[in-house]
């Protein structure tokens, strides 16, 4: 598991499962899975954040 910090909240970079290879990102209660790798996921990552933000932003508008 890994940690960084977007827009001041925590986005984490996790294993899945243990029956798989695959990662994932959560970020303020948001998911995206089936990363092939942790760095594919950490690479992912700042779009990600940006997606969320963005989603919440429609959600509010």
């Amino acid at each position: 598991m890994q940690r960084a910090l977007f827009a001041g909240q925590e986005l984490i970079a996790i294993k899945e499962a243990d029956e798989t290879d695959r990662f994932g990102l959560r970020y303020l209660g948001f998911k995206a899975t089936g990363f092939m790798t942790m760095a594919a996921a950490k690479q992912a990552a700042p779009e990600f954040a940006q997606r969320v933000l963005g989603r919440m932003l429609e959600m509010v508008s």
